[in-house]
């Protein structure tokens, strides 16, 4: 009996982690230490914890599969002279009716350095950086396109809580 409650959950565990990763774009690695780190959360007994981690499918596996279908979702810029039209505006300025002043709100702030440096921002996301008392900028080289060397993020206070305001992608030579 305990077998089939584990298989169940690890089921339900399994189809959460992958629904988050579909929905919200979360990076498998994340959404899989997250479920990981859950488990002893949930059930107290180290055989019942065991059951559930062994029944779990390896990292790899959900990544081979996550990983796709996260790339069928995001919009490929193989080229950053030609920036597809869905990334020069922002998602809420191709959703609003055609009579608000939002519609087609820039996304694409800046494209120069023959395509090398690409600066992307909103209106409303400049203004909450230029009321920011603080402002917190961070670069990583991991986690970018495949058309760029680096990722760097500006951070800017909102209701007292840091959101990412601009990205700049600086792109390969």
């Amino acid at each position: 009996m305990v077998c089939v409650c584990a298989e169940s959950v690890t089921t339900q565990l399994n189809r959460s982690m992958r629904h988050e990763v579909r929905e919200t774009g979360k990076r498998p690695r994340d959404a899989y230490s997250e479920m990981i780190a859950s488990i002893p959360k949930k059930f107290k007994d180290s055989a019942t914890q065991n059951q559930i981690v062994a029944s779990l499918p390896t990292f790899s596996d959900v990544q081979a599969q996550e990983s796709r279908h996260r790339q069928q979702r995001c919009t490929p810029v193989p080229d950053p002279l030609n920036i597809p039209e869905v990334l020069r505006t922002t998602p809420r300025g191709r959703e609003v009716s055609d009579d608000d002043p939002q519609k087609n709100e820039p996304f694409l702030l800046y494209s120069g350095q023959g395509g090398r440096l690409l600066v992307f921002c909103a209106q409303a996301e400049l203004k909450v950086l230029h009321d920011s008392e603080f402002i917190v900028c961070d670069g990583t080289f991991e986690m970018c396109p495949d058309t760029a060397d680096q990722l760097y993020t500006m951070h800017g206070s909102h209701h007292g809580e840091y959101m990412p305001a601009n990205f700049y992608g600086l792109c390969h030579n």
